[in-house]
């Protein structure tokens, strides 16, 4: 197996992973998300793989590994059957360790 498609195995491997953990939040959906009556707004952060060697394959894989979290976060308040069709990225923080943190909106219209 080549490196690159290594790397893609992993990338999915870690979504999953972020995806099942976000289900399992016992944190109250509101104590993770700001609401008010025109949008709902939740934070995700995402760490990457620390055997990635490349830059911006880190920051890239902990990018989307914070947006699968809010959007699990933005679903765990709307519910299941709900799409986050209209939601958007609003702001996007990188921290140490190539961590991102990323809040995500979707407007109640």
């Amino acid at each position: 197996m080549s490196e690159e498609n290594d790397t893609i195995i992993r990338v999915r491997i870690q979504k999953a992973v972020i995806g099942l953990l976000s289900a399992l939040i016992l944190l109250p959906a509101w104590s993770c998300a700001a609401a008010s009556s025109a949008s709902i707004e939740t934070v995700g952060t995402g760490r990457s793989d620390p055997k990635l060697t490349n830059a911006t394959q880190r920051r890239s894989t902990a990018c989307e590994a914070a947006t699968i979290e809010a959007q699990a976060k933005m679903l765990s308040i709307l519910g299941q059957t709900s799409t986050l069709k209209g939601a958007e990225i609003v702001r996007t923080q990188w921290l140490a360790d190539d961590r991102c943190r990323v809040t995500l909106r979707l407007d109640k219209n």
